[in-house]
């Protein structure tokens, strides 16, 4: 069965990440039975994270 289609294409970007912060990331993301972190659970955080960002500031921009 082929993936569904998606309407928001993803790209991709790179970005520097400090250490620690990276470190403490992977603590909250691992999977204990795969030994790794999901597949896809680091830009679905990254992805929540600024749709947070871009709606707080939608909503301090607004004039009413």
């Amino acid at each position: 069965m082929a993936r569904p289609f998606k309407t928001d294409r993803p790209i991709q970007w790179r970005c520097n990440i400090p250490e620690s912060v990276a470190a403490k990331v992977e603590l909250r993301l691992w999977d204990p039975l795969r030994h790794t972190v999901r597949l896809g659970a680091r830009s679905e955080l990254v992805t929540h994270l600024l749709r947070g960002w871009l709606e707080d500031g939608e909503e301090k921009t607004d004039p009413d």
